[in-house]
């Protein structure tokens, strides 16, 4: 992810035909232009170490593994090797792997297998899996990797497995560590033939999870990328059926499937629970529901923290959408996604003791609910503290919401304006909306109806110096941190919105942006002048 730095207060960005599927962020602080990693830095693994093993596709000579001049010419010889020997690590030079097995890979309790070495290392850490891609080729006829618990596959591009369940990689039961792979362009799809009983066969079509299918297994996901894959039915990324799944500073790009375009996450009869940290969902499509995540389970918890989701689209919740599940959103971004029908950002019909916090919705399209699709059902939810800005749709810019009376939606310290469409709050009840800025006048305790005066929105949704929503909202039930870390409150009392405390004229950095040809391609920010602030990141 790109970061692009500041030195001064205003700031020259040419773009030439930049495309809005690449998303990132623009630091403005002072300082030099770098690239940093989405997430948070990996544990290095252990493994029971008896012995290094060594693969090199190149190698055609005697073959023991032991070295790098005798590496085995292929990766499964070397796992096996490790798995008998008690447990081991094995080291893969650049290169691409396949196999006339399905699967090209089956991993093996107790051993971690590391991509992206040159040959010739002696260390671990000498490895550059970006510089030296070692790839796990399905061929479009094969599974790639079929996972093990106590087990680890780091290094990796899984690229064009085909398979009904789990095209790049399949964990049934199994909990493995995946880290700093990158998942491209697996196909989950299966023809079958059934009798129709009219006197002939139909051939129809299934698959889920085109990148990785998770059932009633518990993986640890760090640092990867998922790009490009699909699946007929569910999962375009990932599917997971059951088990406690953490996805910690991965990226989902252009992934696609009926429902959950990036990830599809069900319960089952195991205890389940989804952890998203610091991910990003891009261009990700769903027919029907999710286009970055879809989630349903009653009995399922789930967690998305400090998340981005940009330009991703479906028929309903083209960000996310939750069925049932109890949820906890906390510090996301949701920018540019489009539903052709409810919740252009996110279908929230939520289990009870959920919860959307610090959350910031700007630029989402839908029919109804251009920002957020609300509806409590049976059980009462609430969102704290969040920001909505310059969404679209027929009813309820901001927010549609069809929440019974006996279960009303809960709406605190929130900010909704410059939405279209009239009532951005939909139709919710009245009491249970307070302390809030929005722009067609609602009644409730502390609400107010006054421009909150955003930095520049609708990319930055801080709060300039003399904002009404400074200091004006209730401590009660409300976050200790902002949507950037900063603690609550820095003034007399807590702010409404995303963001707390106020940004003096000083700090505020103007952002030029201007393209070359002028009808050449699409940028974000758009171009023209944007306000942001000093140090923060504009995504």
């Amino acid at each position: 992810m790109k970061e692009r730095m500041i030195n001064h207060g205003v700031y020259i960005l040419a773009l030439t035909l930049l495309s809005a599927a690449c998303f990132g962020q623009v630091n403005l602080n002072a300082g030099q232009p770098g690239v940093q990693a989405m997430g948070r830095p990996v544990d290095r693994h252990t493994a029971k170490s008896s012995g290094i093993w060594h693969v090199d596709g190149s190698n055609t000579g005697a073959q023991d593994g032991l070295s790098w001049a005798t590496a085995f010419s292929d990766i499964q010889s070397a796992v096996d090797a490790a798995h008998d020997g008690g447990g081991g690590e094995v080291r893969v030079a650049a290169g691409t792997y396949t196999s006339t097995i399905n699967p090209v890979l089956t991993m093996r309790e107790g051993v971690a297998i590391y991509g992206g070495f040159a040959g010739g290392e002696t260390d671990r850490e000498e490895r550059d899996w970006a510089g030296n891609p070692s790839v796990i080729d399905g061929e479009y006829r094969r599974r790639c990797v079929r996972g093990a618990d106590n087990a680890t596959l780091d290094g990796f591009t899984i690229t064009r497995g085909q398979a009904g369940e789990g095209a790049g990689m399949y964990n049934g039961g199994a909990s493995p560590t995946v880290a700093h792979c990158r998942f491209e362009y697996n196909m989950a799809w299966e023809e079958e033939e059934e009798w129709c009983g009219c006197g002939e066969y139909f051939i129809y079509y299934w698959g889920d999870g085109g990148g990785m299918l998770n059932r009633n297994a518990s993986p640890m996901i760090r640092n990867c990328s998922f790009m490009g894959n699909s699946a007929v039915d569910w999962g375009g990324a990932i599917r997971n059926i059951g088990g406690t799944v953490v996805l910690d500073g991965c990226t989902f790009e252009e992934n696609s499937a009926e429902s959950g375009g990036g990830i599809h996450a069900i319960d089952s009869d195991v205890a389940t629970s989804l952890h998203v940290q610091q991910c990003g969902f891009s261009g990700n499509r769903a027919f029907y529901r999710g286009g970055g995540l879809f989630i349903s389970g009653s009995t399922m918890s789930v967690f998305v923290e400090e998340s981005l989701f940009k330009e991703n689209d479906s028929s309903s919740g083209g960000g996310i959408c939750i069925e049932y599940a109890e949820a906890t959103l906390t510090s996301c971004r949701f920018s540019g996604n489009t539903s052709v029908g409810g919740g252009g950002g996110a279908w929230l019909w939520l289990g009870e003791g959920s919860s959307v916090v610090n959350c910031v919705f700007t630029e989402n399209t839908a029919v109804t609910g251009g920002g957020v699709f609300a509806d409590t059902h049976q059980y009462s939810w609430q969102l704290m503290n969040c920001s909505f800005n310059a969404n679209t749709a027929i009813s309820g810019g901001a927010i549609s919401n069809t929440s019974p009376a006996s279960s009303p939606l809960s709406m605190t310290n929130c900010i909704a304006w410059g939405n279209t469409s009239g009532l951005d709050l939909g139709v919710p009840v009245a009491p249970e909306v307070r302390y809030s800025c929005l722009q067609d006048a609602r009644p409730g305790v502390g609400n107010i109806s006054v421009d909150p005066m955003f930095v520049g929105a609708p990319y930055n949704l801080s709060l300039r110096s003399g904002s009404p929503c400074l200091d004006a909202g209730t401590s009660q039930g409300a976050p200790v941190t902002d949507i950037r870390g900063h603690a609550r409150p820095m003034g007399a009392g807590i702010d409404m919105g995303a963001y707390e405390g106020a940004v003096p004229l000083e700090d505020i950095v103007m952002l030029h942006v201007e393209v070359n040809p002028a009808a050449g391609g699409v940028t974000v920010p758009a171009p023209g002048a944007h306000g942001f602030v000093r140090g923060d990141m504009a995504h």
